[in-house]
């Protein structure tokens, strides 16, 4: 058992830098038969909609993007958006007239489909939990349509820049897959760097006490998930007097800003290759702990004259319109959690940002 294999480390909080790679091949980096699992019931859902769906639904091709996409997948925290790009269409304006339509429809051939939950929409997807042995992936099954192979990025950016928020919303799937490629480059270590932000968002997340995110991720993932996400009522919380964190009304980081923020601070260092685990971690929590300087924008895919210059940034790789740190509201909070865990033993070497990566 995982417990077993790491109990002489309590938890993140208290673990020092020599001990670090050992959390992380236990706790965090899941090994190749399990990625490989993970990857076969996805693709029998692929599969599913390739073959079973009818032809105003069936898809030329199926994306997988989400962590399992893009090599980013936690032990027990792996999720899967899906891309379903839609054959008998050619244009997003078209899809959004459509989109009410098709999620109706799909929503009810995956009543069908075995081994899977469904959890309900949103404006652009069907949401699924599918069962993968001891744990279960959260899927997003988004309908879009592959205008990357029918028009070049210069004229989709140019195409966006006069809609509303919300029209340019409906591109976001279809661009996913440069989204992919982009995290996909970066090198193992820096990945690494991602999932460390991850685990510990995800537990947050799953509404745990606050006293077992704080004290660390280690107690956490040695009690059942079960156990921890037993739904409580809030009175229930009050009696037993155990704090819990309140997310109700907050919108946390995505995996895929979290990545993205890794990558920058990654790439302003001067994109270091051998660097030491826990200096690299040290790093991206200041660069969170001091979010407001996080100015940072890619130009691969469009031009700098597209970005938006808000008061602080990191602008998507795949789309210049999409700043993703906006999308959470209590950077605040994350923040000061950041600068709490930037006093662990694990960083006693790293003084005021001054130590290197090395």
């Amino acid at each position: 058992m995982l417990s077993q294999k790491m109990a002489h480390i309590s938890s993140l909080s208290t673990i020092t830098s020599s001990e670090l790679s050992s959390f992380v091949k236990s706790k965090i980096e899941p090994d190749t038969a399990y990625i490989q699992r993970c990857n076969a019931v996805v693709d029998r859902l692929c599969q599913f909609m390739i073959n079973s769906l009818p032809p105003t639904l069936r898809p030329s091709e199926v994306r997988k993007c989400g962590s399992l996409g893009k090599g980013t997948a936690v032990i027990g925290k792996s999720d899967a958006d899906l891309v379903v790009f839609l054959a008998e269409f050619h244009s997003i304006s078209t899809l959004r007239s459509e989109i009410k339509r098709i999620l109706d429809e799909m929503q009810e051939y995956f009543v069908k489909f075995g081994g899977c939950k469904l959890e309900g929409k949103t404006w652009h997807a069907v949401k699924l939990l599918i069962t993968c042995n001891d744990h279960t992936h959260s899927v997003d099954i988004l309908p879009s349509v592959d205008i990357l192979k029918l028009k070049t990025t210069k004229d989709i950016f140019k195409e966006m820049e006069s809609l509303s928020d919300c029209e340019k919303g409906y591109y976001s799937a279809a661009l996913a897959p440069l989204q992919v490629e982009f995290v996909a480059r970066a090198p193992t270590k820096v990945k690494t760097l991602s999932k460390l932000q991850e685990l510990k968002q995800h537990l947050r997340r799953q509404n745990y006490p606050v006293e077992l995110i704080n004290d660390g991720i280690n107690r956490a993932m040695d009690i059942p998930l079960a156990q921890l996400r037993r739904t409580r009522l809030k009175e229930e919380k009050q009696d037993e007097k155990i704090p819990f964190e309140n997310t109700s009304d907050q919108r946390l980081p995505s995996s895929y800003s979290l990545e993205l923020i890794v990558i920058a601070v990654w790439e302003t260092a001067g994109k270091p290759e051998n660097f030491e685990l826990c200096k690299g971690f040290y790093h991206v929590l200041r660069a969170i702990a001091y979010y407001r300087c996080l100015k940072h924008a890619w130009t691969l895919n469009y031009d700098s004259h597209y970005v938006q210059r808000d008061p602080f940034y990191v602008v998507d790789p795949a789309n210049p319109f999409n700043n993703v740190l906006t999308a959470c509201n209590c950077w605040d909070m994350i923040a000061a959690k950041a600068k709490s865990l930037l006093q662990a033993r694990l960083f006693e070497e790293c003084v005021d940002g001054q130590c290197g990566w090395q």
